[in-house]
Formats: structure tokens, C-alpha cells, sequence
């Protein structure tokens, strides 16, 4: 399964997008327009074993892969 992520700027983590403009872990990356084609492409479907922040994979599990 593959999740859309976007990757933090200064410290290349990678989070797994939530909302609009906002990760599972609260992380904001008002930055982004998403108005534009160029904006989009920074948004990249990776599976959860690529997604570098723990908490984000924390949270996922806890919420998306209950038993």
C-alpha cells in the first residue's frame, strides 16, 4: 500500500500527508500551493516503510491497521 508523503525541507524527513496541509504528526507544510502542477509533484506515494518520520508511522499504524 503506498500513501502520499512530502518530505520536510531542512531535515529530509519524509511525512505522511493527513489533510490539506498537514501531516499525521501535526507537522505543517503551509508552504505549498498545491494550486500548481509544479506544487503537486512534490508530493510523492511512497509504502510506509519509506516514511522516515516514526511518529507519523506510529500514528498510522495505530489509527489505519488495527486488528
Amino acid at each position: 500500500m503506498h500513501f502520499p508523503t512530502v518530505k520536510e525541507n531542512q531535515t529530509n524527513i519524509i511525512h505522511i500527508i493527513k489533510k490539506h496541509y498537514s501531516s499525521e504528526c501535526g507537522y505543517t507544510f503551509t508552504i505549498f500551493n498545491f494550486s500548481s502542477k509544479t506544487d503537486t509533484k512534490k508530493i510523492i506515494f511512497r509504502s510506509l516503510d519509506e516514511v522516515t518520520c516514526k511518529r507519523c508511522q506510529e500514528i498510522f499504524k495505530e489509527i489505519h491497521l488495527r486488528d
